[in-house]
Formats: C-alpha cells, structure tokens, sequence
C-alpha cells in the first residue's frame, strides 16, 4: 500500500471513529430537540432548539422532554410533582400537591382541560413524573394522560436556541 492509500486509510479511520464518538454522545448523553407549538411560552417558544442531558438528576421545575404516550412525538413540559405525591386542583384552579402550592407558583391558572381523564386527587406512583405545560390553556400534559415514568423521559432541558425566523 502506497503513502496515499495509508493516509487515506487514516482518514477514513479517524471520520469513523469521530462518527462513532457523535453517536454515543448523542444517543446517551446529550438530545437535540425542536420545539413546536406554544406550550412553554414564555421560556420555550416555536422553532427554539433545545439540548437536553440524559444524565441529569430530575427536580421538580424542571422543563424536560418527553415522549408523549398520546402521539409519541417528542415534547416539552415542565415538572411538577416526582413520586409518590397527591396532586390536586384548588377552589380558584390552583395546583396544589399533597394540599400546599408549590414553589414558585403556577405561572399560568391549572385548569382541567377538556378531554381530561384524571380524576383529582389524583395519587402518584412512587417513579412517577407529573408534568405541566407553561402555557396551561389547551396543553397536553399530564392532566390528560397522568403521569410517566423515567423511562419516556428524553432529558433535561439545560440550552435552548432561539431559531425563529429561519
């Protein structure tokens, strides 16, 4: 084999294992996501990107993505109850778990929404996630399909890239 075929043999080499280290990273450590819809306005908005990290321990406040059980595409909520928790709604539509208002507040009124399945209180599992759009009006989240589990859990949310306008 010639000088040529042995840099070329290298090159090949080091794109396969540059390939092979994309992979795994992408596969098991890090996600690239595209938000669609308005959900999680006014922190995620339509067309941002969003990096999630697989490896990260889960809190509540969290925004995560997530496989929907209803479509089985991906989305984007945010956290609100982990395990063994019982989440309610008040007298003025406001999210209570295990009977007090959680930090921070809600951003938006948690309203049971229409086609809404769960009957409150509703009890948790104890490897349960309880998931809240930002934006509650007509959201798709927990309050219609319950909890999920860490499993159908895509990552962490920890960049986001705003790419309206192209």
């Amino acid at each position: 084999m010639g000088e040529t075929g042995k840099a070329g043999l290298r090159l090949l080499i080091k794109i396969v294992l540059v390939t092979a280290i994309f992979w795994a990273v992408f596969t098991f450590v890090l996600g690239l996501h595209v938000n669609r819809g308005l959900r999680m306005v006014p922190y995620v908005m339509d067309g941002d990107l969003v990096v999630t990290y697989k490896l990260e321990r889960y809190q509540a406040g969290d925004i995560v993505a997530y496989r929907s059980p209803q479509s089985g595409k991906t989305e984007l909520s945010r956290i609100a109850a982990i395990g063994a928790h019982v989440v309610s709604l008040g007298g003025s539509n406001e999210l209570l778990i295990d009977g007090r208002t959680p930090e921070g507040g809600a951003a938006f009124l948690t309203e049971p929404p229409e086609g809404e399945s769960l009957t409150y209180p509703y009890t948790m599992g104890e490897d349960g996630f309880f998931l809240l759009d930002d934006s509650r009006e007509g959201g798709k989240d927990s309050r219609i399909f319950g909890e999920i589990t860490r499993k159908e859990l895509l990552g962490k949310v920890v960049y986001l890239f705003r790419r309206r306008g192209f």
